[in-house]
């Protein structure tokens, strides 16, 4: 996280690169959603509004970062006070079968915009859509190397690799209650 130069990129740079992903995606929509629809036995239609989905998540969250006041002062009577925002550092993110490219993007797309880096374990059974994603932003170098990563593997083994990561600052689940209590 710290060697990535993410975070130290300035918000208005972060949310550019971010609606370049966004375009890249849709440029490519076809793709991601035959992938998608592959992967995890989708029709068509609904992979393509998934896609949708991510890439207006994206756009989102891209345009949201640029409103957020990361400094500002409190009212406190008799006192000076602040409050700084500044990014977590690193972000896991473990990703259900069902809605594998949708939910990878509610979860790194605003914690990309936030200036985190992200490691996101999608389902053993759907990784494509999320390993499309990855070759396509490697491809047209849209972010710097370590900021995305995925983690592919069972989630006995990848999974709790992720989520006992004691470098994660931050860690997102979706799926069964018994596998969330293993992982909070």
């Amino acid at each position: 996280f710290q060697n990535s130069g993410w975070a130290k990129l300035p918000v208005n740079e972060r949310s550019a690169i971010m609606h370049r992903i966004a375009d890249a995606v849709e440029d490519r929509i076809a793709d991601f959603a035959q992938i998608e629809s592959l992967d995890c036995g989708k029709v068509y239609s609904q992979a393509v509004a998934d896609i949708q989905n991510f890439v207006d998540t994206f756009r989102y969250f891209a345009d949201l970062a640029m409103s957020v006041n990361y400094r500002s002062v409190l009212a406190v009577k008799h006192h000076e006070a602040w409050v700084a925002r500044h990014p977590w550092g690193a972000c896991g993110f473990i990703i259900p079968w069902n809605f594998p490219f949708l939910l990878a993007g509610w979860g790194i797309g605003p914690a990309l915009a936030a200036g985190n880096t992200c490691v996101l374990k999608p389902a053993e059974d759907t990784p494509l859509s999320a390993l499309y994603l990855c070759h396509v932003l490697q491809q047209l170098e849209l972010l710097p190397a370590g900021v995305l990563n995925v983690v592919t593997g069972l989630g006995e083994t990848a999974g709790a690799a992720v989520s006992q990561n004691p470098k994660f600052r931050r860690m997102s689940f979706t799926g069964s209650p018994e596998v969330g209590r293993l992982v909070a």
